[in-house]
């Protein structure tokens, strides 16, 4: 998932700096991204589930945060 972010980064001038962790025991990925000013916090669910699709994950759950 972190690549699509890097690709995602690259074209996108709203956010920098995206790291992704994963827990195995309880099968969560956080994704952490750094808005940069004027950017919409709103936005940023719709970045993360952007980027997930490349990675095989399916739409059905909105990120929360």
């Amino acid at each position: 998932m972190l690549e699509p972010l890097l690709k995602l980064e690259r074209c996108t001038t709203g956010f920098t700096d995206p790291t992704v962790g994963t827990d195995a025991a309880l099968r969560t990925i956080t994704v952490e991204l750094l808005l940069l000013g004027g950017s919409d916090p709103a936005a940023a669910p719709d970045t993360v589930r952007t980027a997930a699709h490349p990675a095989g994950r399916p739409p059905a759950h909105s990120p929360t945060g």
